[in-house]
């Protein structure tokens, strides 16, 4: 039977990929691969620099999704509530 059903990933990171010959790349693609199976992605930015925030922009943008910068982990609760009722 067909379910409708969101499929939403949170992606909880500092933004910098460190594994493999080009991880930002990597991670673009595999966020292309899930974006095509219908998956969206949200990212939660805790201590980017200037480079972890524009790969988590282009997460975001890429899968849709949305992007929170968080200064302070007790913000953590809030922002995931955020993020689910923004795509339910």
């Amino acid at each position: 039977p067909s379910m409708d059903v969101t499929k939403h990933l949170i992606l909880l990171t500092d933004a910098i990929p460190t594994v493999g010959a080009d991880p930002e790349k990597k991670t673009l693609e595999a966020v292309s691969i899930a974006k095509n199976a219908g998956i969206s992605i949200s990212v939660i930015g805790i201590g980017l620099d200037s480079d972890g925030k524009r790969l988590a922009e282009q997460i975001a943008l890429l899968g849709d999704g949305r992007i929170f910068l968080v200064k302070n982990l007790e913000e953590l609760d809030m922002i995931f509530l955020e993020d689910y009722y923004a795509v339910s």
